[in-house]
């Protein structure tokens, strides 16, 4: 760790080691939950050709991003979420 601040400063950015810390930290903790997320997802999810999935989306407000999310109908839960672009309604 103490060698970071060092090399993003060799490339001409600033990078205070408390900074640093915070940002390997918060780095840490999502491979961790991405490695508790797919294990979760391949517990929720039955064989292929044995499931129902369903893509819902959701527009907060107007000129928001719109929230996607990815469903097991059958085990009721949330596979995934995220935020994303919509395509401009036409009338």
């Amino acid at each position: 760790m103490p060698t970071i601040p060092q090399a993003l400063s060799e490339r001409g950015l600033a990078g205070a080691p408390r900074t640093v810390t915070t940002l390997l930290e918060r780095y840490d903790e999502r491979v961790a939950l991405s490695l508790h997320e797919t294990a979760r997802r391949r517990r929720l999810t039955p064989a292929p050709g044995r499931g129902i999935l369903a893509l819902d989306g959701l527009r907060p407000d107007v000129g928001q991003a719109v929230l996607w999310g990815l469903r097991a109908c059958l085990a009721g839960a949330v596979l995934l979420a995220r935020r994303g672009l919509s395509a401009p309604h036409t009338a």
